[in-house]
């Protein structure tokens, strides 16, 4: 997952040193890789119809092809579909705020509600895996 650090110099360590209102001393933004940017989306979309097409060139002028064209053009809609499907899904983003006396982490979800997570700085852990493990 590609993330995102912004930091700040903190004043000192301790729910005493908070001011209210003031930034957070970190933030970090996690969302997921996106493998296929959009232009090959569309080179993909164009290469698959192109494919499609070839084995129709035989039945072109037949009644055969009035036959198979709704098939063959129904699974190119059908992977039409899978990857927009996929590129909604990927629209997920998870958000660590970090103040003196509080943690926040937000996880905004492609469809639903965003979740919200509170603790407390002394209670909570951050633990980041960079290979091999959950993030």
């Amino acid at each position: 997952m590609p993330i995102h650090w912004e930091t700040r110099e903190a004043p000192g360590s301790g729910a005493s040193f908070f001011a209210e209102g003031q930034p957070p001393a970190a933030r970090l933004s996690l969302w997921p890789h996106r493998s296929l940017p959009r232009r090959g989306f569309a080179l993909f979309i164009g290469l698959t119809f192109a494919a499609i097409l070839m084995p129709l060139m035989a039945v072109l002028g037949t009644v055969i092809l009035w036959g198979i064209l709704p098939f063959m053009m129904g699974a190119l809609a059908l992977v039409w579909w899978a990857l927009e499907r996929s590129y909604r899904d990927g629209a997920l983003r998870e958000d660590l705020t970090i103040w003196s006396d509080r943690v926040e982490l937000v996880r905004l979800n492609p469809r639903g509600a965003a979740q919200r997570w509170e603790a407390n700085p002394y209670w909570v852990k951050v633990e980041m895996h960079a290979e091999g493990g959950p993030v």
